[in-house]
């Protein structure tokens, strides 16, 4: 989807909106679908700048916390004896 068409400003903010809620949702399947569009978007170079005039800063702190984020059961412990 080019989101630089005058057609589509509409639509291309509303599908912003849409996806950056879904970021927030508590359902893992929604926040899945939300990245999975994101990086459709930003797969073409031309919603560069659409995207980074619609999205806010919060938006790529939760996107950094979810992709960043480290599972401390997969962590090793150091404080056991070899």
């Amino acid at each position: 989807m080019d989101l630089t068409s005058d057609e589509s400003i509409f639509t291309s903010t509303l599908l912003i909106k849409t996806t950056t809620a879904a970021l927030y949702s508590l359902d893992k399947f929604q926040i899945l679908r939300a990245l999975e569009i994101f990086a459709g978007l930003a797969a073409n170079r031309k919603n560069e700048a659409p995207i980074c005039d619609l999205l806010e800063a919060r938006f790529l702190e939760r996107v950094f916390s979810l992709v960043v984020s480290i599972d401390l059961g997969l962590q090793p412990n150091n404080n056991q004896p070899h």
